[in-house]
């Protein structure tokens, strides 16, 4: 958990808020570039589960309505 809150706080790193599958997400961009995309499960107002993408060619598919609707 430590190193992946170390690259969070990157201040090149930014989330942005996205709607994964219909539920809560985000990408995660590293400078301009989407890096990964998650999706949350939620339960009681509490984040419950965490499903990470990662691989370049879908996260660049997912996340490049996201980021043009911003």
């Amino acid at each position: 958990m430590g190193c992946l809150r170390s690259w969070l706080s990157r201040p090149t790193v930014h989330l942005h808020a996205a709607l994964v599958n219909g539920a809560a997400g985000a990408v995660v961009t590293e400078g301009a570039q989407p890096v990964t995309v998650m999706g949350f499960t939620i339960a009681e107002g509490k984040i419950v589960e965490i499903d990470s993408l990662a691989d370049p060619a879908r996260v660049q598919r997912v996340a490049v309505d996201v980021l043009t609707d911003e």
